[in-house]
């Protein structure tokens, strides 16, 4: 069976993968991006995910139609 580590692992080489992919290369020690306002911007949009999924939960617990705008 696969442990949990493992399955992260897995996801987040994925996701490098996916990157390197959509950009044409690893990430650089030199990049010119700024990487605090990155992964702010990726955290906030994580946030409104989430949210929206808590959301829907709820609604899915007390019998509630989804809001279509999440």
């Amino acid at each position: 069976m696969e442990r949990i580590n493992e399955k992260v692992m897995k996801k987040i080489k994925a996701r490098l993968d996916e990157g390197a992919k959509k950009y044409g290369e690893e990430i650089l020690i030199d990049d010119d991006r700024e990487f605090v306002n990155e992964a702010l911007e990726e955290v906030l949009d994580a946030c409104v995910y989430l949210s929206c999924k808590i959301i829907q939960l709820e609604n899915k617990f007390k019998g509630i139609q989804n809001d279509s705008e999440c």
